[in-house]
């Protein structure tokens, strides 16, 4: 279980990073058209959403292959009323940005946390083990995109890859190796494949 989340985690971070690099109005624009372009202010915090939702899937379909398929609804009831009043909150205090804002927050990070501490505690595992996996990613990537904010958008994604493949390499070398070997043998199939024909 957790080398699903940190999988997951190491793929899925740099891919909604990229994708919060290079969605800008002229992006929205070209792809939906102008009337999507008010859109542009809630797409990063639903990125981020995004992402912990999909790092709770592995425990949520473990939890009910271990016949506990009560805890994500318990976990949901217990979140509900917070998530209730922080976006009304959030829709008070500055519209959809303020509740994508909210959404961020509660259901993405609040929700997480608490659902990995609630599903730890109930399959008598250490939170902390898959908690670090969860984050570090992001973390990386976090860093990795505040080092491109300035650059043009045209090299964003490549000075994106760039960093947090350095980043992984240094905070996470397990990580990296790993992902070397599997490109290498992509790459080697690949060219055999090619040969073969």
């Amino acid at each position: 279980m957790l080398k699903v989340v940190e999988q997951i985690a190491f793929l899925a971070a740099p891919l909604y990073a990229l994708f919060f690099l290079v969605i800008d109005k002229q992006v929205i624009s070209l792809v939906f058209g102008a009337n999507w372009i008010p859109s542009c202010v809630v797409i990063p915090w639903l990125l981020v959403f995004a992402y912990f939702r999909l790092i709770n899937t592995p425990l949520i379909c473990m939890l009910s292959a271990k016949g506990r398929p009560g805890v994500n609804a318990k976990v949901n009831l217990t979140i509900a009323p917070l998530a209730v009043v922080s976006f009304l909150i959030g829709a008070w205090n500055g519209g959809i940005l303020g509740v994508s804002i909210a959404v961020t927050l509660v259901l993405g990070i609040v929700w997480t946390e608490y659902w990995w501490w609630v599903g730890c505690r109930e399959l008598g595992w250490q939170f902390r083990k898959f908690l670090i996996p969860c984050l570090k990613p992001p973390a990386i990537a976090l860093v990795a995109i505040f080092i491109c904010l300035g650059v043009p958008i045209m090299l964003k994604p490549f000075l994106f890859i760039a960093m947090y493949l350095v980043f992984v390499r240094l905070l996470a070398e397990k990580q990296f190796f790993l992902y070397h070997s599997l490109v290498g043998k992509v790459a080697n199939r690949l060219v055999l494949e090619v040969r073969n024909r």
